[in-house]
């Protein structure tokens, strides 16, 4: 594994500890609200699972769907940009997949879209691109806000992360 990045931390890292190397391949947890009338409630546990559930307009959607996705992409997206900004993943470094930082993940996202579209007839699982990009959109900038002010959490939470991407 290569060693972290030369050049200076930001600011926002200051929490974290400077002998950590980078990977290459908790406290109070943010909600997230957005213009499409989104909210995720993430947290972590000392489980190794991710446990997402999710809603469409108040109903339970089993299976899933854009909302899910797009809440997983955001995450994604803030962890590699805060990863990569406190010089913890390698400039080379592929990005951390949704999988990898979804370990221990807990989240409840719920999604109220004026106009739902549902695949398959059993209403289990929400389509629609809009609903995705939106909440990707707002997880991710909310969740990097919320790790920027929360150093000492942000570091708890990449620490997890790279001991299990290590494992893997």
């Amino acid at each position: 594994m290569a060693g972290p990045a030369a050049g200076p931390r930001s600011p926002r890292c200051a929490a974290t500890n400077p002998a950590r190397k980078a990977v290459s391949s908790t406290g109070p947890a943010p909600t997230f609200s957005s213009k499409a009338h989104a909210r995720a409630s993430p947290g972590r546990t000392t489980a190794t699972e991710e446990r997402l559930h999710s809603y469409a307009n108040s109903e339970p959607t089993p299976h899933g769907g854009t909302h899910v996705t797009g809440f997983r992409d955001g995450v994604a997206a803030a962890v590699n940009a805060y990863l990569r900004e406190c010089r913890l993943l390698a400039e080379a470094a592929p990005d951390l997949s949704a999988a990898q930082i979804g370990d221990g993940l807990t989240a409840v996202v719920s999604v109220k879209p004026d106009r739902p579209e549902f695949s398959g007839s059993t209403r289990g699982m929400l389509a629609g691109t809009a609903v995705r990009v939106s909440v990707a959109e707002a997880v991710q900038d909310r969740l990097r806000t919320w790790l920027d002010k929360h150093p000492e959490h942000a570091t708890a939470i990449t620490d997890r992360i790279i001991h299990g991407t290590r494992q893997d």
